[in-house]
């Protein structure tokens, strides 16, 4: 297998993941096209970020604001039979091979803290949103930039491209149930 990573790629703290929204739309259209359109379940897509991030996560906002934008116009442009998706991950967790050096959750956890306190970061915010609109709204949507580079990353804006629709309930009917989970948790919390 080749892989190919292009420098302009804005990373993460894995290694491995590159924000790429266009990609995704292209895999999702790949995968109508090759597999006769079968049903596509989304699960565990979600932005690694660095520990000292803390509650001001842009750039998982940046992430999910382009991914979910570009899984909309997978479905509601191109056809695409997506019927679910999940975001990775609800809480701060500790990653198999990375420990704690790399976060996943829209909420983070004191790991210090022996009660493990939780707090809402600025991507639960976004995704709250988009659940109750039930996608984008169909106007005045500009995804948000990424936030500065890390001194030893180098990342690329990315421009902005035609926002999804809302009326995208089959699609995001797991997001909502995932957004209540995420209310109530923010209301225990």
């Amino acid at each position: 297998t080749e892989t190919f990573t292009d420098p302009s790629w804005p990373d993460s703290s894995a290694e491995w993941l590159y924000i790429v929204p266009w990609g995704f739309r292209k895999l999702l259209v790949w995968i109508r096209d090759r597999y006769a359109n079968p049903e596509v379940i989304i699960t565990e897509n979600g932005y690694s970020d660095y520990p000292d991030t803390g509650t001001e996560d842009w750039n998982r906002v940046h992430y999910y604001a382009h991914y979910i934008n570009q899984m909309l116009k997978a479905v509601k442009v191109d056809g695409c039979n997506v019927t679910a998706y999940t975001a990775w991950s609800l809480l701060d967790n500790f990653e198999w091979f990375r420990g704690y050096t790399q976060r996943y959750g829209v909420h983070y956890v004191d790991f210090e803290n022996p009660n493990r306190p939780r707090t809402q970061k600025e991507s639960a915010k976004l995704l709250k949103q988009i659940f109750e609109d039930n996608g984008f709204p169909d106007t005045n949507f500009a995804p948000p930039t990424l936030g500065p580079p890390r001194p030893t990353t180098s990342t690329t804006p990315m421009s902005t491209t035609t926002q999804g629709a809302g009326a995208l309930r089959p699609v995001l009917m797991t997001c909502t149930i995932l957004a209540l989970a995420v209310s109530i948790f923010c209301n225990l919390a």
